[in-house]
């Protein structure tokens, strides 16, 4: 009798056993399909590295994009530099994330190109460095030399933002490089913050940004010699991880697009014409 019992047992915790499991395997692909949908890599989405500066028009354009051809787009914003290092490091994992680069200064499009990260570019939009200042500012300076002479407190970006090494490359030309490093108050990351600094704080009163950027924040430019020559191409870049028709489309819908001129046009950006 014990070993009836015994085996009468045994068959029926097979049955129990496998539910257990059918149930175990039903919850794990439900998670996983969960987590495959809210990957930001999920088949069918663009990814773009952007610079900050560009965040208002790109956003604006993106969201047009979509609505036009029902391609989920997703922006990751930074300074140039910080990107590009997004997209070595991407690199260098073998991952396939950004489908396209847009960093705030032509140099940094050579740069990745001539790494292998990226391999065709496409003009979108221009804009220039100028001295910004609050509002009310009453300060009227002619010159960058002149303005560096009367030691007020300024801002400027670091080398990995584009608006910060234009700024380098523009002032070691004109030899007031090295008095800008002593006499700076401040370095920002990005050009962006650059603006919001000079925009709040008591002890700054004027920083280079781009001169879309300090419209954006409602500050005062001041256009010097010095920056008269300081006009930068922005591209769109399409990565090497990523060369398909529907990166291809974006970068042309951002380059040519009528609608993506007019709003770049809007945001201040000088607008470029493409065949």
């Amino acid at each position: 009798m014990s070993e009836q019992k015994m085996s009468y047992g045994q068959k029926n915790k097979w049955p129990l056993a496998a539910i257990i499991s059918l149930v175990f395997i039903a919850s794990l692909f439900a998670a996983l399909k969960q987590l495959s949908q809210s990957s930001p890599n999920r088949q069918g989405q663009l990814i773009i590295y952007c610079a900050a500066a560009l965040k208002l028009p790109i956003s604006e354009i993106t969201k047009a994009y979509t609505a036009k051809f029902g391609i989920p787009v997703s922006i990751e914003y930074g300074s140039s530099g910080e990107l590009e290092t997004k997209l070595q490091q991407d690199a260098n994992y073998k991952k396939s994330r950004a489908h396209l680069y847009i960093p705030a200064d032509s140099s940094f499009s050579k740069q990745t190109k001539a790494k292998g990260l990226t391999f065709q570019s496409f003009p979108i939009a221009s804009f220039k460095l100028v001295l910004a200042v609050k509002v009310k500012d009453p300060l009227e300076v002619s010159t960058f030399k002149g303005f560096l002479d009367q030691g007020i407190s300024f801002a400027i970006c670091s080398k990995k933002a584009g608006a910060g090494k234009k700024t380098m490359d523009i002032l070691k030309q004109s030899g007031d490089w090295q008095k800008t490093k002593q006499q700076r108050k401040v370095v920002t990351s990005k050009v962006t913050e650059c603006a919001s600094a000079v925009k709040t704080a008591k002890n700054l009163r004027a920083g280079i940004v781009w001169s879309t950027t300090a419209l954006q924040f409602g500050l005062r430019v001041i256009e010097l010699p010095e920056f008269s020559h300081s006009d930068t191409e922005i591209n769109v870049n399409i990565t090497n991880s990523h060369n398909n028709a529907e990166a291809l489309q974006l970068a042309r819908y951002l380059s040519s697009s009528k609608n993506a001129q007019k709003s770049f046009t809007k945001y201040g950006f000088q607008s470029v014409t493409t065949p």
